[in-house]
């Protein structure tokens, strides 16, 4: 967490927090994360009100907004991470991915490097301009007819 999310999180109940915690891990429910924060209505229906309740309050909204907005961020993989990714596997030496820990090293073919080379390339715009054209979805040349601005089609 950040600190601001942990601002955040000191502003909300146990309970709360837990809750939100536990829903933006995306593995529960609102009900089930209600009860596994230690929820104490009996009935479903009672459950389901008390943590629609406790998620409309302002302090655990914004909590909530906060860790998804981080969760959605993190899921994504940005352009930097990557070309960072295949930048590491161009820059293998003799096929072998270096890591810290010499058991898990791995080796790629020299396709794997070329490949991401390739991608790089691409990603970075290296490669020369390509020539498109439009086409319809069956993959033939579009034919298209401007008509001069003033004039009227018929």
């Amino acid at each position: 967490m950040t600190p601001e999310q942990q601002k955040l999180a000191d502003k909300c109940t146990r309970l709360q927090r837990d809750i939100v915690i536990n829903i933006v891990t995306g593995k529960m429910s609102q009900r089930k994360a209600y009860l596994a924060a230690g929820g104490k209505a009996k009935t479903e229906n009672t459950q389901d009100a008390s943590v629609s309740e406790i998620l409309r309050n302002p302090k655990v909204k914004e909590f909530y907004n906060s860790l998804l907005a981080e969760a959605s961020t993190n899921a994504v993989m940005t352009r930097t991470k990557a070309l960072e990714a295949l930048t590491k596997v161009a820059n293998t030496i003799d096929g072998v991915i270096e890591n810290h820990d010499p058991k898990k090293r791995s080796r790629l073919p020299i396709q794997g490097q070329i490949a991401a080379i390739k991608q790089i390339a691409e990603m970075e715009g290296w490669e020369a301009p390509k020539k498109v054209a439009p086409c319809t979805p069956d993959g033939e040349a579009l034919v298209l007819n401007f008509i001069p601005v003033g004039k009227k089609q018929g």
